[in-house]
């Protein structure tokens, strides 16, 4: 016989997940099956009524006197239970719905609630055997397939979650909560073309929804299927073609995989729909460099640099693509004017240190600018280079040979780090850590004529 326990817990949550009949149809059901005493009904209803102004101390007190008069009434169980849970008492509403399962296994309503609190006080093995179990008896239970669905998850059976979701959804119909959690177990689990089938029924609950497509396009991207993934790239821009994100997508998409005829017309496109954004045009003066067409980047950093006068990075790239095209003059002025708008811009001070050191002018200059970055940056292995190289540059390969080193330790296969820590060495006379550099360096794609040669020297 369940009795009230005193000193229970403060007053939770108020009221149930589920509705139940009032006092009066409460007792007048159990009245049906068996003739209540005035009594029983009597204390019914007053902790029916307490249960309503929220005084769910009192409730579970009637209700516990009524369940002392007559323990064979399934809803004064429930009742009691509801009582408990309400006050915080999870432990004795568990107790008494264990009771009323011993008069009524089968009760769709006990074995929910059960199940319930068996989560909430994270006994998740059994609160999985109980939702089971209701599933089972109430196959149409679209909160027990629910939650069944996150116990599955976490057992870490991730498929029954995700049948146990679309077995939510075929009772209720399509959820856009469900298919998200459905569309990530699926991706975790590389199960792309389901989870692609996923995201296209989110699109028929969301069709503007340009986020759908994008990531449409990044599972094909996964299976490796680039026509596809690029045929819903060119949806998600379609549906934001204000979005610059989606056409630089579609321009590497195309450009990673050779096609630089049609990365060149996407460019072009791109430039129609989104003319002057400055995130198109860096990106796409970057691919017009790594193609050698450098006349066509140029105009591309200029344009950028001309709409966003404040913006030192066209300067940045403009200063790199000379340097590699031996431009040292129009380098060096580049670079100057991105040191006007971000005189603290640590890759600014870096690169134009190296562009000075390698053109072989100024290297007190470059010394002050290689500081600035290392100030900023002291443990950034290309900055450690630079200054390294500079102080050999300038004749001091023993206070050159540390920087280098933390360089090489921090970066391990710069090829171009190895050859020049090979070069102080050989300076220094070690000409054995010098050959061992110069191969390192060749084999991590350095310069194979130039580190040949100096391997052929002793």
């Amino acid at each position: 016989m369940i009795v009230l326990v005193l000193g229970i817990g403060c007053a939770g949550s108020a009221g149930g997940r589920h509705d139940r009949p009032l006092a009066e149809e409460k007792a007048t059901q159990d009245k049906e099956k068996k003739e209540l005493s005035q009594e029983v009904i009597n204390y019914v209803v007053a902790a029916s009524v307490a249960e309503s102004q929220g005084d769910y101390f009192n409730a579970a007190k009637y209700y516990s006197k009524a369940l002392a008069k007559d323990s064979s009434q399934v809803t004064i169980y429930i009742g009691l239970a509801e009582s408990f849970k309400n006050l915080g008492g999870y432990d004795n509403a568990l107790k008494t719905l264990v009771s009323a399962r011993e008069i009524a296994p089968d009760n769709t309503e006990i074995l929910q609630m059960l199940g319930e609190i068996q989560f909430d006080l994270g006994r998740y093995t059994e609160a999985f055997n109980t939702f089971k179990e209701l599933t089972q008896i109430e196959p149409d239970n679209a909160d027990a397939w629910y939650t069944l669905a996150s116990l599955y998850v976490r057992r870490g059976n991730t498929t029954a979650a995700v049948d146990c979701y679309d077995k939510v959804m075929e009772l209720e119909g399509l959820n856009m909560d469900l298919l998200v959690r459905q569309a990530t177990i699926l991706s975790m689990m590389n199960k792309y073309d389901r989870a692609i089938e996923t995201y296209k029924k989110m699109s028929e609950l969301e069709p503007n929804d340009d986020l759908i497509p994008f990531a449409i396009a990044g599972l094909y991207l996964d299976t490796g299927d680039t026509t596809r993934a690029d045929s819903a790239l060119a949806v998600a821009a379609e549906l934001e073609p204000d979005s610059s994100k989606y056409w630089i997508w579609r321009i590497q998409l195309n450009y990673m995989h050779g096609d630089t005829a049609k990365t060149d017309s996407l460019i072009k496109a791109s430039e129609l729909v989104i003319p002057e954004n400055s995130d198109l045009l860096g990106y796409s003066a970057l691919l017009y460099m790594d193609m050698e067409r450098y006349d066509e980047a140029e105009s591309y950093l200029y344009r950028m640099a001309e709409l966003d006068s404040t913006n030192a990075e066209p300067w940045i790239n403009l200063g790199h693509m000379y340097h590699e095209l031996g431009r040292w003059e129009d380098g060096a002025a580049a670079y100057k004017h991105g040191l006007e708008l971000a005189p603290e811009n640590a890759l600014l001070n870096n690169n134009y240190a190296y562009l000075l050191a390698v053109w072989g002018r100024d290297y007190e200059i470059a010394l002050d600018h290689v500081n600035i970055a290392l100030d900023i940056e002291p443990e950034n292995s290309s900055y450690l280079d630079t200054k390294g190289w500079l102080l050999f540059k300038m004749g001091r390969p023993e206070q050159a040979i540390g920087y280098l080193e933390q360089s090489y330790e921090r970066s391990g296969e710069n090829a171009e780090i190895l050859e020049h820590l090979g070069d102080v060495y050989a300076e220094l006379g070690d000409q054995e850590k010098a050959r061992d550099m110069w191969r390192k360096a060749l084999e991590y794609g350095g310069d194979e004529a130039v580190l040949s040669e100096k391997l052929g020297e002793e």
